[in-house]
């Protein structure tokens, strides 16, 4: 069986538990849908294979979520709509999870946390506020914290993720390129915290500086801007 099989047939059953889990019939169309998006040929690193890592890694922690069938829908429609040269793909992946689930009759408190978790990705901030329940920053936190585990990978799977990054930005000059990613390198690195979740803070945040870090002098050194070993 091909990779490409195995990770669609992985989605599509975790699509399909993450329905019933929320009390909702299958959407065979929905689903054929979302898995379309994550193949479009522009798409390098942000693609059904990020969701499934992610997801991978879920399957380990899904002691830590509150609402766990909400914390599955987010992380596979969290990069559902994802144009480079847009800023606002996170606003259009969590409309079309709204819409979907809206269409299923999904009770609008879920729908309402479920889009919160996946606008939440464009900045990976908890965005707390007083009348929040610790229920709904654990699920947002793992969300957000699992979306960002592939900066704590190893130095081959970082690299990896480094070029699909830069190949989704082909139609940006090498030069502008190591500028703007260079630019939001430190900014990501003048962050406190990057994991929200204790587990994946003691985990992952030292391992992902590291990462980060050695990608930004590559880029600031000259090499080529794929290369992040």
């Amino acid at each position: 069986m091909s990779e490409h099989f195995l990770r669609d047939a992985r989605l599509t059953t975790s699509f399909r538990v993450m329905r019933w889990g929320l009390g909702l019939g299958d959407d065979p169309a929905a689903c054929e849908t979302l898995l379309a998006h994550y193949d479009e040929p522009h798409r390098a690193y942000h693609t059904g294979a990020h969701v499934q890592a992610c997801l991978r890694l879920y399957d380990g922690m899904r002691a830590l979520a509150w609402r766990g069938s909400e914390v599955e829908c987010a992380l596979l429609y969290h990069d559902a709509i994802y144009d480079p040269t847009s800023r606002d793909n996170e606003a259009k992946s969590a409309a079309l999870a709204r819409a979907d689930l809206e269409r299923a009759g999904c009770a609008e408190d879920v729908v309402a946390r479920i889009e919160r978790a996946i606008l939440a990705t464009r900045t990976h901030e908890l965005g707390a506020t007083p009348d929040d329940a610790p229920g709904v920053l654990a699920d947002l936190a793992l969300v957000l914290d699992l979306d960002l585990a592939v900066l704590a990978a190893d130095v081959d799977t970082y690299r990896v993720y480094s070029e699909g990054v830069r190949s989704e930005h082909a139609h940006v000059s090498d030069a502008l390129y190591r500028a703007g990613r260079s630019a939001f390198l430190r900014e990501i690195l003048a962050r406190e915290r990057w994991y929200w979740t204790s587990e994946l803070h003691a985990r992952f945040e030292a391992r992902a500086r590291a990462n980060v870090l050695r990608e930004l002098e590559l880029l600031e050194s000259g090499a080529p801007s794929n290369d992040a070993t």
